[in-house]
């Protein structure tokens, strides 16, 4: 836990673990096959762990692209004077082509539209922009079918500024269970793909299609390149196949969160905490809870209502009350003192509470619960 000058003044704040980060990229990087490219994805600001230092702390541990969803995701890795490659894998519009050109990351197309207007500001800046064919095979987001890759390969082909570097499709259900029939059913599409590309005359390009704990579950899908999200940042995709995965690789959890607890109003047996009454104080001596300066609009849950419990001197201090917009109500185990630090996420002495806990309960997942810490929040990285 960081206990100095950097978190003196905050009232809450992350613990970004770049060592970590690291070490997870670097396991990654050994489950791969040779040549493979290891992309690490840090969109959504990095899950909610911070864009640029993770992104360089990636790149350190040999990561050979970055992935992010848009093109202002890729103009703040620029405007950080990160050179690497980028890949846009998310939706873009046509009037987006001369920032994508600008930042001169390649992107993810499966529109003839689009096609056109990036072909055309490609050329009007005189320069060459990489593109990856998206393939549907069974997700029903977006994507060209199998059957339809050679037609927008050639009208790729055909325009001016640009280059067919890629083909790629992303996996609907390989993280949620054992049962990976269907996954091996989209990997047989996209090999079907590739085989009307390489017909077509169009035979040396990247294919990608596997999530970090795809490449280890089901390695058939890595192909060219793996887009590493969850893994590296040191979360598990699901408690099915989350054995499977560290029976392959250590991970180290990156992000911790923290947050000061003030004192707050005494409470007697019978009354009640917070809005909507909805906690009542049993039997027992008064006592005092503390607050916390987090409430939903800082991404403590309002689901965690009367659930769960936060961390204090290495002791549980369980939530009382509803959730408020930016405060929560804790009943720590003993008196503490104004400022005494609480752990929302991370290890306090022998206990813990990572994201998988805080997903169970409040019936959602690691990737929302991180993804979604307030980026106003700070980021202490070490």
């Amino acid at each position: 836990m960081i206990r100095d000058a950097a978190t003196a003044e905050l009232p809450t704040w992350c613990e970004i673990d770049l060592s970590g980060l690291r070490s997870n990229v670097s396991a990654l990087k050994q489950t791969l096959r040779p040549g493979c490219i290891l992309g690490v994805v840090v969109k959504a600001d990095a899950y909610g762990h911070g864009m640029i230092p993770c992104a360089k702390a990636a790149l350190a541990a040999g990561a050979g692209r970055l992935i992010v969803n848009d093109v202002a995701e890729a103009a703040r890795l620029r405007h950080a004077e990160i050179p690497d490659d980028i890949y846009i894998c998310g939706p873009t519009l046509a009037a987006q082509a001369a920032e994508v050109i600008k930042v001169q990351a390649s992107v993810a197309v499966d529109d003839l539209s689009l096609v056109e207007a990036l072909s055309q500001a490609a050329t009007s800046h005189r320069r060459t922009l990489p593109v990856h064919i998206k393939v549907e095979t069974g997700t029903h987001r977006r994507g060209v079918l199998p059957e339809d890759v050679a037609e927008l390969a050639r009208a790729i082909s055909q325009r001016s500024g640009l280059c067919l570097e890629g083909l790629t499709t992303h996996l609907a259900d390989v993280e949620d269970g054992d049962d990976h029939q269907f996954a091996c059913q989209q990997v047989a599409r996209l090999n079907e793909a590739r085989r009307r590309l390489t017909e077509a005359g169009f035979d040396k390009l990247i294919l990608h299609a596997a999530s970090s704990a795809a490449a280890v579950v089901l390695p058939e899908s890595q192909f060219d390149m793996v887009r590493a999200g969850l893994l590296a940042y040191g979360l598990l995709p699901s408690e099915t196949i989350g054995p499977r995965i560290l029976d392959r690789m250590k991970l180290v959890p990156v992000l911790s969160w923290r947050a000061r607890l003030f004192p707050g109003a005494p409470v007697a047996e019978g009354e009640t905490i917070g809005y909507g009454r909805t906690y009542r104080v049993g039997s027992g001596p008064a006592r005092r809870q503390a607050v916390l300066n987090v409430g939903y609009h800082e991404g403590f849950d309002r689901r965690r209502s009367n659930r769960g419990y936060v961390l204090t001197g290495g002791e549980r201090a369980p939530i009382r009350g509803r959730i408020c917009m930016n405060m929560s109500m804790v009943e720590p185990p003993s008196e503490l003192a104004s400022g005494a630090v609480a752990t929302l996420i991370g290890r306090d002495g022998g206990e813990q509470i990572w994201a998988d806990q805080i997903a169970r309960w409040t019936s959602t997942i690691n990737y929302e619960v991180v993804s979604r810490i307030h980026p106003a929040i700070p980021r202490i990285t070490h």
